[in-house]
């Protein structure tokens, strides 16, 4: 290539590039100007003290992470959390939370407490979901350490906890 095939090959470059880093830049300051607007449209969401109602014997009705919220078609409200823990912060663990903390949680509208399960199931809680066609809740674990906090991940049959996707019924069972 002599010099003057150079400075074409370079200018179509440019050509197509300049428009794409304009586009980008124009794309931050408007979504970087957007995060920081109100919509102006109204809020229909209050925040209502004491919903949903925790037993006493969960934490003290206090909660802790809580990793999804999911509301399916019959309008309860599936809870995904970290057993109610909160230590370390945003990194709360399940390990050694007993009985009495479940990581999933279902309520009715209302806020009553209509089911509970899941203990022992999960080192790290990390992802919810539901198949609204057959029930069929999804969960994942990412936890990937043999200790947490100075506490075994393993589960009462010495298996680690972790690292696995788990597909269960509306009753905790695989």
């Amino acid at each position: 290539m002599n010099l003057g095939e150079v400075s074409v090959f370079w200018l179509r470059r440019l050509q197509f590039g300049i428009p794409i880093i304009v586009l980008a830049m124009a794309t931050f300051t408007f979504s970087a100007g957007a995060q920081s607007k109100p919509t102006g449209l109204p809020n229909p969401y209050k925040l209502v003290d004491g919903w949903p109602m925790l037993p006493r014997t969960m934490n003290g009705g206090k909660w802790g992470e809580v990793i999804r919220v999911y509301v399916p078609k019959d309008s309860s409200i599936w809870v995904f959390h970290r057993c109610f823990n909160t230590v370390p912060p945003g990194h709360a663990t399940c390990i050694n939370r007993g009985e009495a903390n479940p990581p999933i949680l279902r309520f009715d509208p209302s806020g009553k407490l209509l089911k509970s399960f899941g203990v022992g199931m999960f080192a790290y809680p990390h992802a919810f979901t539901m198949d609204d066609t057959d029930g069929s809740i999804w969960v994942s674990d990412v936890n990937d350490r043999d200790m947490v906090l100075g506490m075994s991940t393993r589960n009462k049959d010495g298996v680690q906890l972790g690292q696995e996707v788990l597909k269960l019924d509306q009753n905790g069972k695989y």
